[in-house]
């Protein structure tokens, strides 16, 4: 069938990654709070009823074989002052390996952290 995007539309990874393990939560905070701390980056969160919102992710892979595992914090934004989604800006994430989040906050200048991270598929679920 295809993808639903043109090829220009997508992203250009440098790497994929198989076999991971993931679960990825949505949710919402205080809107206030976010368009004040996106302000800065001339940012606007998207208008979720009054609220932002927000993705957690959590994922168990490896890369190159160093496994890892990682959560990150993302805060859906606006390109229009807040009526539509244009994309997510990443609030803050963290990395199990020291290496793979030093690559990242040089290389990418993302705001990664090492963090001792734990995945469980039983319930409770717990990141």
């Amino acid at each position: 069938m295809g993808s639903q995007f043109p090829v220009s539309d997508r992203n250009a990874y440098i790497s994929t990654i198989t076999g991971v393990r993931e679960v990825a939560l949505t949710g919402t905070a205080d809107l206030a709070s976010w368009s004040a701390r996106l302000r800065a980056m001339n940012l606007v969160p998207y208008n979720d009823n009054g609220r932002a919102s927000l993705l957690l992710t959590a994922i168990e892979a490896r890369f190159r074989g160093i496994p890892f595992r990682e959560m990150s914090i993302s805060v859906v934004v606006s390109d229009d002052g807040g009526a539509n989604v244009g994309g997510a800006y990443l609030a803050h994430a963290f990395n199990s390996s020291r290496l793979l989040a030093f690559a990242e906050r040089a290389f990418f200048r993302t705001p990664y952290h090492l963090a001792v991270l734990t995945a469980t598929e039983q319930l409770p679920a717990r990141i």
